[in-house]
């Protein structure tokens, strides 16, 4: 998990924080993290699908 240490904010004229400035190295982590995140969710919905060979994928893709 990313652990953000150094954000520093934008703020609007009332005083709420409207952006986010990150050192770079945190935002990469940031990114990461997410990608990890989205990576997951699609392996566990492949986990769900019921497996077919090769040849049948493509039948179905219309590559063969």
């Amino acid at each position: 998990m990313a652990v953000i240490t150094h954000p520093r904010y934008v703020i609007d004229q009332n005083g709420k924080k409207k952006e986010v400035i990150l050192p770079y190295k945190e935002y990469l982590k940031v990114i990461e993290t997410l990608e990890d995140k989205e990576d997951s969710k699609l392996i566990q919905k492949t986990k769900k699908e019921s497996e077919i060979s090769l040849i049948e994928y493509k039948r179905k893709r219309k590559v063969v």
